[in-house]
């Protein structure tokens, strides 16, 4: 595994290498193998499966009806970069600012209040 190959957060794209509609496989050449696999079933056909890499602070899920194909990411360290910029663990405000110093750039936030601060973002 060769963290370099997926620093850079491109939205709509993917973690560097590690890109949206990958299969399985494909992911476990770039990354290696998960620490944590979950699988759950949605509406009786649509099979989802979260892969949890701890050391690296990244959550990949796949999802499908007959093939599963990489559809999202979550990502909770720093390390990570959005056009050379960390954004994880800024401020609402400042990823707010980054984001939109980009205009072609669609992407909408979540807050939580709970026990720990946080904050969902997607971008489109």
């Amino acid at each position: 595994m060769h963290k370099r190959n997926f620093k850079k957060i491109q939205p709509g794209i993917g973690l560097g290498k590690i890109q949206f509609g990958l299969g399985k496989e494909q992911v476990v050449d770039i990354v290696g193998e998960p620490d944590k696999k979950y699988k759950e079933v949605f509406e009786g056909t649509r099979l989802v499966e979260v892969w949890d890499y701890d050391e690296l602070g990244l959550s990949l899920k796949f999802d499908g009806v007959e093939v599963l194909e990489l559809s999202s990411m979550s990502i909770i360290s720093s390390y990570y970069n959005y056009n050379g910029t960390s954004i994880i663990g800024s401020s609402i405000e400042r990823v707010s600012k980054i984001l939109m110093m980009k205009s072609s750039i669609k992407f909408s936030m979540k807050i939580f209040l709970r026990k720990n601060f946080y904050m969902h973002l997607s971008l489109i």
